[in-house]
This record gives C-alpha cells, sequence and structure tokens, in this order.
C-alpha cells in the first residue's frame, strides 16, 4: 500500500509537507531509503510509517527515528534478526557443555553462539540501530569481550515484526 492510499489524498500530502520542514525531511529519507532498497517489505513498511507522521503530527518523531534506522537495514540485517531472535526464544537445553572451565553456562550462550556466526557488519550496523540487547561485563563470553549481545530488544523485536508483517511473499 502507497503512501497515497493510506492517507487518501495528494493534497493533503503536499500541504503537510509544505507546512512542516521535519515532516519534509522525514517524507525525502523516506523515499531515498525506499528507492535504495530491493526489498519491498521495507518499503511498505517506509510508507507505513511515513504515512502515520502525514496524519499525525504526534508520530513525527518516532516515524523519524524509525526511517533512519530503517534507511541503515536491508534484507541481511533482518534475516539476523530472525536467526538471533529464534535463538533468544528458544528454551536453553542443559547447555552444561558451554560452561567455561571451573564456571557455570551462560543463559544466553546460545545466543552468543549465533551472534558469532554473523558478520561483523551486520552485526554492527544493528548494534548502533538498537536493535540488539548488550551486558557488559564479564558475565559471558563473545564478540568484543566486553559487550555481549543477548537477544533482541523490544525496539527490535516490533521493528522485525513490523517488516515481517509486511513480507507478503517470504523475501527474507
Amino acid at each position: 500500500m502507497t503512501i497515497k492510499d493510506r492517507v487518501g489524498d495528494v493534497a493533503r500530502v503536499s500541504r503537510r509537507l509544505a507546512e512542516d520542514e521535519e515532516l519534509e525531511a522525514l517524507f525525502i529519507a523516506g523515499v531515498n531509503a525506499a528507492v535504495d532498497t530491493g526489498l519491498k517489505a521495507k518499503r511498505r513498511h517506509l510508507a507505513k510509517v511515513i504515512s502515520a507522521a502525514i496524519l499525525d503530527d504526534a508520530r513525527v518523531d518516532e516515524s523519524a527515528l524509525i526511517v533512519q534506522t530503517l534507511r541503515e537495514l536491508d534484507a541481511p540485517h533482518f534475516r539476523a534478526l530472525e536467526r538471533i531472535r529464534r535463538e533468544q526464544d528458544t528454551e536453553p537445553e542443559d547447555r552444561s557443555g558451554d560452561a567455561p572451565p571451573g564456571g557455570r553456562p551462560s543463559p544466553h550462550q546460545h545466543v552468543v553462539d549465533t551472534v558469532e556466526q554473523e558478520s561483523e557488519p551486520v552485526i554492527s550496523a544493528l548494534v548502533r540501530a538498537g536493535t540488539l540487547r548488550q551486558v557488559t561485563g564479564g558475565l559471558v563470553f563473545g564478540i568484543g569481550g566486553n559487550l555481549v549481545v543477548t537477544g533482541l530488544t523490544e525496539f527490535g523485536r516490533t521493528l522485525l515484526d513490523n517488516v515481517l508483517a509486511e513480507d507478503t511473499k517470504h523475501q527474507l
């Protein structure tokens, strides 16, 4: 569904963009992000987010942050989020084999193992986007030694769910 379909009136879109510079910048950033992706589900979600901001001033800030995030993420990132979430949501079995010598197994080790199989650029982009939850300290072993990904943030889950909801052809 396009922005025009969601808003219903091209004149309304034009008027709103002329009235609000932040909304205009959001619209341009969203259109550019849509042009730069081959992922139809991402384009559809961008249209939904931009339309929400056009229809409701209170949604402009939230929509701008989502558009900014979506500009940075594409199919490889969403596939990685899916794999990480799948591990995060899987009940850990007996993980006694995951324990470091003389220590207890980490409840997040299966997630850490999954993250370590992903490419560093993908994980770095997901961390910058605020979609992955991290812990610090020596609680578990993982990428970087000090910061360890333990799963998706609520923002990451919501973003993934919203993009997947638009993925009617299962491109991911």
